[in-house]
């Protein structure tokens, strides 16, 4: 997990990508989660079939890669949409991948939030997972945050800051030997911050200019 949490503003678009790697050569492990959560403490929970998510009491969201057949779950590969600690899917997507999951080539992940534009904590939660020999996959789900955790308002004018969330990754092998390998985990900037960014260099290089042509002209 990231050792420290980050502000979120749920009404607002934003996403985390990274790139995965899934590997072993007998039976396949569990699977994984990607875990946004407005619990300060990380958790893990108990049996394998949990992904060492479920049962963890975390309240939030995880995205899952669940990679083994057990009795009453969707058929593995499969993509998972979990929520508070549990680990019964709220939405998912079988993939039919097989072991085709499971090698030293890298998946790029992406899990995008876009905000319903009600202002009010809601919005679609999907995650991806691609490989150019092998396709896009994904699932989505109805996300709610407004009443996970605690929100946070500015203190002179009241409005609405965001909820603070922890995030960070659960995994479970069982018996197997896989392997689960994360790389480059990064929150993403959404256009809006982009085209803020950019008004802010474009006004530094104006500054540094009329500064450049002040020395000149002197």
């Amino acid at each position: 997990f990231a050792p420290d949490t980050l502000r979120i503003n749920f009404n607002q678009d934003f996403s985390f990508r990274f790139q995965a790697f899934l590997y072993g050569s007998d039976i396949r492990g569990d699977g994984m989660s990607f875990v946004l959560t407005t619990q300060t403490t990380p958790a893990l929970g108990g049996g394998g079939s949990d992904l060492g998510y479920g049962g963890s009491g975390m309240p939030g969201y995880a995205f899952a890669i669940d990679t083994f057949d057990f009795p009453g779950q969707p058929e593995s590969p499969s993509l998972q949409i979990l929520r508070d600690g549990s680990a019964t899917p709220v939405a998912y997507t079988e993939t039919g991948l097989g072991d085709d999951i499971r090698n030293l080539q890298s998946w790029s992940v992406e899990v995008r939030y876009t905000a319903s534009g009600n202002n009010d904590e809601t919005g679609l939660l999907e995650a991806s997972i691609f490989r150019p020999d092998l396709g896009s996959f994904s699932v989505r789900s109805a996300a709610d945050w407004s009443g996970v955790g605690s929100a946070e308002t500015d203190p002179d004018t009241g409005d609405y800051l965001g909820r603070r969330v922890l995030y960070g990754f659960t995994a479970s092998n069982g018996l197997a030997s896989d392997g689960h390998l994360v790389t480059s985990l990064a929150p993403v900037p959404e256009p809006s911050t982009y085209a803020m960014l950019l008004a802010g260099l474009a006004l530094m290089v104006s500054l540094v200019g009329r500064r450049s042509v002040s020395r000149r002209a002197m």
